[in-house]
């Protein structure tokens, strides 16, 4: 049964005419004519349930409701799908969840509280949100996390490089943290001594850091100027160098560091910054990227996407909506692993931290407890100001979650697609998942008001972790189990733990 399985996206001038968008067809054909080339027979379509599933876990960070998968069930219509993509991606839902997304990485999956004194995360959050919902076009985006300087209310995005600007004030992580998000390049080695994989070099590297040398948290995010004070830090690796980007170019006579530097990342021949974020998003879907460090694998398709985004104003919503539109997106996930890497087969991967902490929050029906708990402990008049913002708690929550995916010593940034023993024993054993099952919060509670037959709790609680009814031999088998124990609430608390230890709940598929 799969619910014992272990745990394992008419023109009036041409000054007038829209920008053209990311052709839909073109991920479809490029994998069509490999298929036909390797001589590779694709999977079939992923049946309704499991589409919607996917969809709403990748598009809104959440589980859909059982009224959901019964009214998507129920539309006959041929273009459903289309709709429903549409629809998410126009949703706040689709802002909230991007925007926490990106939080998380901006951060670099770690938040402390000499963090929340430097910069203020509910101001950045609400920053990202209308990003997100409004559809900034990447660039945009790019050039303000990169280039604005300012107060930390007037200038959100500026909470990006406060976060990250220590008490030394070098700008060492910022840089690494640039490169890595807005370039697709790793560039932590060459810190301190050249590459020894790459081209680059320990001079490019702190040529690169010293466009952000000048920047210092003074309650806001100024600019001082550039100046180098005493000797270099041999410890880490520190160079007096110009500030110059990795191709060897300088700033403009009198242009703003921050500028410069945004100029340069958003003007690469091979549009990087492009072609990082379309990486990005289908890594975040598929849970692996199309080429690998060496630029090897499907690079024509990561041209292609690269120069349809950038053509078509680099929207981000175009490109989801492209690659949430594509066949292989739509696939059914079974098979081996062999076929997923050939795209043969659909997506398969763990839920990442902000899936997980959503799906966990409104299981266990906790939105109003965190609600309750931020306002006794961080809304009143001694708190500090960054601390008077409900996003602080959730912040605060969310460690939690992941942690709990990403045991110590793994990134997540890496892809996820596959569990280990360790951590199928951490969320079996895990206190707070046990204590949100004693007190019958949520889910649980709402099925058990709402149904009173064994067999329609059991459909409900199916459909509402795992977006589908169960299978005939599924529901004879728990609704034995209810009727034989002593004590049905108990017996109830245990399907409960044994779906959402499942991995058919945990993963996306």
């Amino acid at each position: 049964m799969r619910w014992l399985a272990p745990l394992v996206c008419l023109v009036a001038s041409a000054q007038d005419a829209p920008k053209p968008t990311i052709s839909e067809g073109a991920i479809d054909a490029y994998f069509d004519a490999r298929w036909r080339s390797a001589q590779v027979k694709p999977g079939e379509p992923a049946d309704d349930t499991s589409f919607l599933r996917r969809l709403t876990l990748d598009a809104a960070g959440r589980l859909p409701t059982p009224d959901e998968v019964r009214l998507f069930g129920d539309d006959k219509s041929a273009d459903k799908r289309a709709k429903a993509i549409d629809r998410l991606l126009a949703s706040e839902e689709f802002a909230e969840y991007v925007s926490d997304v990106w939080l998380d990485a901006l951060v670099d999956h770690e938040v402390t509280n000499q963090d929340f004194a430097r910069a203020h995360f509910g101001a950045f959050r609400s920053w990202l949100r209308r990003a997100v919902h409004e559809d900034i076009p990447y660039s945009e985006f790019v050039r303000s996390l990169v280039a604005d300087r300012g107060g930390r209310h007037e200038k959100p995005a500026v909470n990006y490089a406060l976060k990250h600007l220590g008490t030394d004030q070098l700008p060492v992580k910022l840089a690494i943290m640039n490169a890595r998000l807005f370039l697709g390049r790793d560039i932590r080695c060459a810190q301190c001594h050249d590459h020894p994989f790459d081209t680059m070099t320990q001079d490019e590297f702190w040529g690169f850091a010293n466009f952000m040398r000048p920047l210092r948290n003074r309650g806001a995010l100024v600019d001082i100027g550039l100046r180098y004070d005493g000797a270099p830090r041999e410890d880490i690796g520190e160079l007096f160098v110009k500030p110059k980007f990795f191709d060897g170019e300088e700033p403009r006579e009198d242009e703003p560091l921050g500028d410069a530097l945004a100029r340069f990342i958003l003007s690469t021949t091979d549009s990087l910054h492009a072609r990082a974020y379309v990486e990005r998003v289908w890594k975040q879907l598929f849970s692996r990227t199309l080429t690998d460090a060496k630029g090897r694998g499907h690079r024509e398709l990561l041209d292609r996407l690269t120069r349809d985004f950038v053509a078509g104003g680099e929207s981000p919503k175009k490109l989801w909506r492209a690659i949430l539109r594509s066949r292989v997106y739509q696939m059914s996930s079974a098979g081996k692993e062999t076929a997923r890497a050939a795209y043969a087969a659909g997506p398969l991967k763990v839920m990442n931290p902000q899936q997980y902490f959503n799906v966990f929050q409104e299981v266990f029906d906790l939105r109003e407890a965190h609600k309750t708990m931020y306002e006794k402990l961080y809304k009143n008049p001694n708190a500090g100001e960054q601390f008077r913002d409900p996003q602080v708690m959730r912040m605060m929550m969310f460690d939690w979650a992941q942690d709990l995916l990403f045991p110590k010593g793994r990134s997540p940034e890496e892809a996820n697609a596959s569990t280990t023993v360790r951590m199928a024993m951490k969320f079996m054993n895990n206190k707070r998942v046990l204590s949100m099952m004693i007190w019958q919060w949520g889910t649980l509670k709402k099925v058990l008001n709402r149904k009173s037959k064994p067999s329609d709790r059991i459909d409900e609680l199916f459909l509402a972790m795992l977006s589908r009814k169960p299978t005939a031999d599924e529901r004879a088998t728990f609704v034995d189990y209810i009727r034989e124990a002593s004590d049905d609430k108990k017996a109830y608390e245990d399907v409960l733990w044994v779906l959402i230890n499942s991995a058919e709940f945990l993963f996306v598929h």
